[in-house]
This record gives C-alpha cells, sequence and structure tokens, in this order.
C-alpha cells in the first residue's frame, strides 16, 4: 500500500511556495501604449529613453499601420522621454517628455507617410 503525504507537509509546502511568490518584486514598470492609426502601409515607430537626446533606450518598438503596440519603462527609470517617428517619412522625429514614470501612459498616431501627428489619447 502506498503511503500519503501528511496533510501538516502539504499545507507547509504551499506555505512555502506562497511566500516565494509574494517576496519576489515585480520587474516590469509603467507602459507606454500607442494606438497606430496611420494609412495602411506606413510604419510607426517609438523609442522610449532616459533623456530626450536618447543617450540610454529603454525599449523601442515599431509596427505597420493599425496594428497598437507598446514601450515598457522600468520602475528605476523615474522619467522617461518617447521619440515618435515613421520609417521612411520626410517628417522630423517628434520628441515628448518628460513624463514621470507614475502611472501608464497612451499616445495615438493618425496620419500618412508624409504627414503624421501624435497626441495623447483622450
Amino acid at each position: 500500500m502506498k503511503s500519503r503525504p501528511s496533510i501538516s507537509f502539504l499545507v507547509l509546502f504551499i506555505a512555502i511556495i506562497f511566500s516565494i511568490i509574494v517576496s519576489v518584486p515585480l520587474i516590469e514598470g509603467k507602459t507606454v501604449w500607442i494606438q497606430n492609426k496611420l494609412v495602411f502601409g506606413t510604419i510607426a515607430q517609438a523609442v522610449a529613453c532616459n533623456n530626450e537626446n536618447c543617450d540610454h533606450e529603454y525599449d523601442r518598438q515599431w509596427s505597420t499601420a493599425h496594428d497598437s503596440f507598446s514601450l515598457g519603462i522600468p520602475d528605476d527609470a523615474s522619467q522617461f522621454w518617447v521619440i515618435f517617428s515613421a520609417k521612411g517619412t520626410i517628417e522630423d522625429e517628434k520628441i515628448r517628455g518628460p513624463f514621470d514614470n507614475t502611472q501608464d501612459i497612451c499616445w495615438h498616431y493618425h496620419g500618412s507617410l508624409d504627414y503624421w501627428i501624435v497626441y495623447p489619447c483622450p
């Protein structure tokens, strides 16, 4: 006959696992959500940086038109800037910031390769 583990052992095991899970710090900080509403075929790109000169990148992402994307900002970054661009455009990059790393934010891309704008989500 096989012996069953005692209930006290199972309770202890579950308590240890729970305490490990609770004590693990969260690595991911805040998120910059980006809605890409550019004309189909246009590629949007955004970079989250430590300053407006982008000496250090936190995250860089891109998407084709109508596919949204996001940038991750680490918790240890107190402030950040976002640099928006479109691949192959004649428009200048658009730099926004500084933002305090206290909450998630959202931005919209609108326009085409020749003329595009970014603005905060309503």
